[in-house]
């Protein structure tokens, strides 16, 4: 129930605060509670997928897209995901969640995703995901159209990206024929 009322405190705070462009970065800060912890007393590896869907929510709140979710009825889905814990969070310890996109192809959208607390990093991840309207893909123009963002100025992959492109395509091959 934590992150019903962590999600609408992200919506309610995001008309309050400035927009944001696109490519920028969008940071929000929690503080591990006491239903986020796991066995070990850390916080658990499932909550901070799931808090980083909060990080998306703010990202497309303040920019130019929040209405295309409220009008258009988009929706945003993810293909992949890729994290890589440091350090766990206990509790009660702050720690800030970074949000940015890094990139995009013909389909996807790329984002890294960072929590940092005590100034290190805690855990990363990358998510691509695609964004929907009535089921099906919208265009990478369509959304760049709807940013008013020049194709001019998309970051392009960086190999590392491409490399992790590669993998999970070949492994969403070879799964297939399971």
């Amino acid at each position: 129930m934590n992150l019903l009322y962590r999600l609408i405190r992200v919506v309610i705070q995001s008309l309050f605060r400035d927009p944001i462009g696109f490519f920028d970065s969008s940071t929000l800060t929690f503080r591990v509670l006491p239903n986020d912890l796991d066995l070990n007393m850390h916080m658990t590896n499932s909550r901070y997928l799931s808090i980083m869907d909060l990080g998306r929510v703010d990202l497309v709140s303040r920019t130019k897209m929040g209405k295309s979710f409220l009008t258009g009825r988009w929706q945003a889905m993810l293909g992949a995901a890729h994290i890589r814990f440091r350090r766990g969070l206990s509790l009660f310890e702050q720690y800030q969640l970074i949000t940015q996109v890094i990139g995009v192809d013909d389909k996807w959208v790329y984002i890294e995703q960072r929590f940092e607390s005590k100034g290190t990093v805690v855990a990363y991840a990358v998510v691509r995901g695609v964004f929907l309207k009535r089921g099906i893909t919208v265009s990478l123009t369509d959304v760049l159209e709807e940013l008013g963002v020049d194709d001019v100025s998309l970051p392009p992959l960086t190999d590392a990206l491409k490399k992790w492109k590669e993998a999970d395509d070949a492994f969403k091959k070879s799964s297939r024929s399971d």
